[in-house]
């Protein structure tokens, strides 16, 4: 069995968690396009969903450099602690999750306040 460095399978995985997230980001930003006329209809719903997919859209763009960076240095990760690179790593994954939390928070607020 090859030897694999500690914490390897934690960044594999945790490449796959941002690709998941951009895929949910981009599939909420299409359902909201798609659905657009019908969701304008709502109470307050311009300011909410601009709202939602500029969130959803700093989640892609999150993902996207925390997921380049982490396989640029898959193996080496452990040796760009302290870089520019670790904390752009760090901002960037922190961009992924505030802007999908952010974006479905918004997106459930807006409809479950028009429920009633």
């Amino acid at each position: 069995m090859k030897h694999i460095m500690p914490g390897y399978e934690k960044r594999k995985i945790t490449i796959e968690l941002y690709k998941h997230l951009a895929t949910l980001s981009v599939a909420c930003i299409a359902v909201i396009v798609t659905f657009l006329p019908q969701l304008k209809e709502l109470s307050h719903a311009q300011d909410i969903l601009l709202l939602a997919v500029l969130s959803f859209l700093l989640c892609v763009v999150g993902t996207v450099i925390s997921s380049l960076i982490l396989i640029a240095n898959i193996e080496s990760l452990p040796e760009i602690h302290g870089s520019r690179t670790h904390n752009i790593l760090i901002v960037s994954s922190l961009f992924s999750i505030v802007g999908f939390l952010v974006g479905v928070s918004s997106l459930t607020w807006l409809i479950t306040s028009n429920l009633a």
